[in-house]
């Protein structure tokens, strides 16, 4: 495995690249200031180090992605977390003071994240009902993100999504949370007063309410308790449904009512659409 130019442990192997040459006199005079205030410390406790990485992990990096981060090699992060198996050697003891500072600096920002690991979906999930309670119709928000209605509606409730898909979204909204949506033709009004009303059925809570969106704790501000007391989805609720791909037996099946009950709601909504 090929050391990463520009470190310690490059150009401690002798490597002639001038970034790692430079890397070697930063850590040497490193090391002087520190014996001189008799502060030199060359080995650390490995075991702090060691709970950073496996939390790193919990948040959806791999330890190849942390060695590439922390600019050090996958070897050493493997035998920091789990020996050698070969030999039976355990994992590491002690790291160099550097190397643990290299890997404790690394954080689970949705930047570092590889593409498509899973995340947990609560920062996406919001943003996308936000911009559901400011009146965005569904179909022009995955238009936004490049994926297909049906998609963006199981999206919007998943516990989990894919790191890109979080970054799409968050970019998406960053453009759209505080721009008005089209309301020039009578079907572009009809979706946002539904986009307006389906949020208000489950309790979505708009941009505002939010001091940290992406805080799974955190309760939104000033949203009223969503109205789930009613079986039979609201004939505006169905008809926004079927427009998001969704079959009646999956609506039939998410509501436990029978499929004839919803034929006969869209015969409702078919007739007030005509009215």
């Amino acid at each position: 495995m090929p050391r990463k130019h520009g470190t310690y442990s490059c150009g401690a192997t002798g490597c002639d690249n001038e970034a790692c040459k430079a890397a070697v006199l930063r850590y040497a005079r490193n090391v002087r200031k520190l014996k001189a205030y008799g502060r030199w410390q060359p080995f650390v406790d490995a075991e702090p180090v060691r709970q950073h990485v496996r939390q790193l992990q919990a948040s959806g990096l791999g330890y190849r992605r942390i060695a590439a981060l922390a600019g050090t090699s996958e070897p050493l992060i493997f035998r920091l977390l789990h020996g050698v198996k070969s030999t039976g050697k355990p994992p590491t003891k002690n790291l160099r003071t550097d190397t643990a500072e290299s890997i404790l600096a690394v954080q689970p920002n949705l930047e570092a994240v590889a593409e498509y690991a899973k995340i947990d979906g609560a920062g996406t999930r919001r943003r996308l009902q936000a911009l559901v309670a400011h009146g965005w119709a569904q179909n022009l928000i995955a238009a936004e993100i490049g994926m297909t209605p049906g998609n963006l509606a199981r999206v919007i409730r998943t516990p989990e999504v894919t790191a890109k898909t979080a970054r799409l979204v968050r970019a998406v909204y960053e453009r759209m949370w505080d721009a008005a949506p089209p309301q020039s033709t009578v079907e572009e009004r009809s979706a946002f007063k539904r986009a307006k009303t389906i949020a208000s059925r489950y309790g979505w809570a708009p941009s505002m309410a939010w001091d940290d969106i992406d805080d799974p704790a955190e309760q939104p501000q000033g949203v009223a308790r969503p109205n789930l007391r009613r079986r039979l989805p609201h004939v505006d609720e169905l008809a926004w449904l079927m427009d998001q791909g969704e079959t009646q037996e999956a609506i039939a099946m998410r509501f436990t009512v029978h499929v004839k009950s919803l034929k006969s709601a869209q015969i409702r909504a078919n007739r007030k659409a005509a009215a």
